[in-house]
């Protein structure tokens, strides 16, 4: 690593949660991590093109619509780096997502969750430190082999405990998916 990398990479790491700033499907600037009032913020990164992040849409919309109400802010982030706007916004539009969708071309938001997969989720607390990334629930046991029905909720079970005001059970799980490529 030379040290112009590492210097980034730290600069990244130690930059305020605030100050990361994309756009949406609509071209408005967000602050995704700035603070607020949100008592935690949770980012599911997809690829318009994984179909085990499209199968994900319909749950994540009722994730979303639950504990949206709870303090909760919920964002689909799209994290193809070569990828145009108009078809992250129709995507989004298609899925339905009942939250904002973000472009992150770049990867910014990407790196300061260590997302590598689509659908894999992140969850900040309200002073935006990372409490958990992984799997929604556990409904894909490998490619090709989903579950009748998911049995661990991990998603939902992180979300709880944060709006409980207590640890996360798990920090991170394994998320079967589309790999998250490194901007050009």
């Amino acid at each position: 690593m030379t040290l112009a990398v590492s210097l980034a990479a730290t600069a990244l790491c130690q930059a305020s949660p605030d100050s990361i700033a994309v756009r949406d499907v609509h071209g408005a600037t967000v602050h995704p991590l700035e603070n607020s009032q949100r008592k935690a913020t949770c980012f599911l990164f997809v690829s318009t093109d994984c179909p085990i992040s499209n199968k994900y849409a319909p749950e994540y919309g009722r994730i979303v619509k639950q504990y949206a109400p709870k303090g909760v802010a919920f964002y689909v982030v799209y994290t193809d780096a070569e990828g145009k706007p108009a078809d992250a916004a129709r995507h989004w539009k298609d899925f339905g997502y009942p939250c904002n969708g973000l472009l992150d071309p770049k990867h910014l938001l990407v790196k300061r969750a260590g997302a590598t997969v689509t659908p894999e989720s992140a969850l900040f607390d309200a002073g935006g430190k990372l409490v958990y990334r992984g799997r929604i629930d556990d409904l894909y046991l490998d490619f090709g082999k989903p579950r009748y029905v998911a049995t661990v909720h991990d998603l939902r079970r992180s979300l709880d405990a944060v709006l409980a005001g207590k640890p996360v059970p798990i920090k991170t799980t394994k998320v079967i998916g589309c790999t998250i490529y490194n901007p050009p």
